[in-house]
């Protein structure tokens, strides 16, 4: 919620509504090919990796606008921690069942390890693949792992 003593940020969640929109609709082009086989939808979304950028900065712009009264007071740190964890990984962990439910469906699923899956719910990187949802895990200055193939567990 992005609400602090009454105060609404309207403007500023539209925005971070389309650029969110920009953003699905770009990596999903990129990556169902991967869990359906060949379509030619990413050619008609390839301005959404804009909307990256601009999501990412007013959604800090919102978190620090809403939690500035938290800085410097470790009581608020569990509150802050429990809130984060509940608005990101609910979703992912929906998002990444459906993604084994489509290598399954694939009949990929042999090739999932244990580790792999508990990773990439947890979203620890890992070095030498990616997680199931490739566009879960973001490095600073890393440069996105285009056509790369699956190789969940080898």
């Amino acid at each position: 919620m992005t609400e602090r003593r009454g105060e609404k940020l309207i403007g500023i969640q539209l925005g971070r509504a389309v650029a969110a929109i920009l953003v699905v609709l770009y990596h999903g082009g990129r990556m169902l090919p991967q869990y359906v086989g060949p379509i030619d939808v990413a050619k008609y979304f390839t301005f959404g990796n804009a909307g990256v950028d601009f999501f990412f900065a007013l959604s800090g712009f919102i978190i620090f606008y809403v939690h500035q009264q938290d800085i410097n007071n470790p009581a608020r740190l569990g509150h802050y921690l429990f809130r984060r964890i509940t608005r990101v990984y609910p979703i992912y962990w929906a998002v990444t069942l459906l993604a084994i439910g489509l290598l399954v469906a694939k009949s990929d699923w042999v090739t999932l390890s244990p580790w792999h899956v508990i990773a990439s719910l947890l979203l620890i990187p890992e070095a030498r693949q990616d997680p199931l949802v490739g566009v879960a895990v973001s490095e600073p200055g890393a440069k996105p792992r285009q056509g790369r193939k699956r190789n969940c567990g080898k």
